[in-house]
């Protein structure tokens, strides 16, 4: 049913192949699937767009946008801060690694190390979403691209610089 009413839709929309439809106010939020609403974009940049912000409204997005900005954005340095909390990562992993072959894991060690291994993955699956959307941007480019493709329509991200914080203001 949810693939008939997309094709449905990218026809509707003229949607090129490799394409998909964004509502830019979700439709669980309310969003209407009118043009005023829809941004036409690759499919893989709304699978980036989806892993750093889902479905969330614009007060939401800008939180994690500043959050993500911490992680990612410095300048452009996104690989770096990655590679940066993956060897962290790493580090943590081999204090928990034990040569000896009789040693067995305690609840709390596996725990431990499940839990690491699953911040890498959220660091990974995070920063190349970043990447695929924002790789060699600026701040300014950013903001404007998602206020013009992503976020519902009504809303406005600011960048406020000696503050350093990213707020949403209702257009």
């Amino acid at each position: 049913m949810r693939i008939r009413r997309t094709k449905k839709f990218c026809r509707f929309f003229n949607v090129p192949k490799g394409f998909t439809i964004h509502h830019r106010n979700p439709e669980s939020l309310g969003g209407k699937t009118i043009r005023e609403n829809v941004s036409i974009v690759l499919k893989s940049d709304h699978r980036a767009w989806t892993t750093l912000f889902d479905s969330h409204p614009p007060i939401e997005v800008a939180r994690l946008f500043s959050k993500y900005w911490k992680m990612f954005g410095n300048e452009g340095m996104v690989m770096f801060a990655l590679r940066g909390s993956a060897l962290a990562i790493l580090d943590e992993l081999e204090q928990l690694d034990v040569t000896d072959e009789e040693h067995f894991f305690t609840n709390e060690e596996l725990v431990r190390k499940r839990n690491i291994q699953n911040r890498h993955k959220y660091l990974i699956r995070k920063g190349l979403a970043w990447k695929r959307l924002f790789e060699g941007m600026s701040l300014e480019e950013i903001i404007s691209q998602i206020n013009d493709v992503w976020i519902d329509p009504e809303y406005r991200l600011i960048v406020e610089v000696q503050a350093k914080k990213v707020f949403v203001k209702k257009s």
